[in-house]
């Protein structure tokens, strides 16, 4: 399941709604929704995926440790 965003109007449609807007617009004449572009700008528009299972104990793992040259005489 994902949400459609426009950049530059600041304007999300949600995958519920989207069918029925871009009937709607389609009837109206403006087919740019189903070409992937904002019908209010012609952006290109951005797919937001919904993660439902965010945890964020767990989102972002530990970076691993630096690797120090033990060869290396740093005095």
């Amino acid at each position: 399941m994902y949400n459609v965003y426009c950049p530059r109007c600041n304007k999300t449609i949600s995958d519920e709604r989207m069918q029925a807007v871009t009937e709607t617009l389609r009837k109206l004449g403006n087919s740019l929704l189903s070409e992937g572009k904002c019908p209010v700008c012609g952006t290109e528009l951005l797919k937001i995926s919904l993660n439902l299972k965010y945890d964020s104990k767990h989102d972002i793992e530990p970076a691993p440790p630096e690797v120090v040259d033990d060869d290396t005489d740093v005095r």
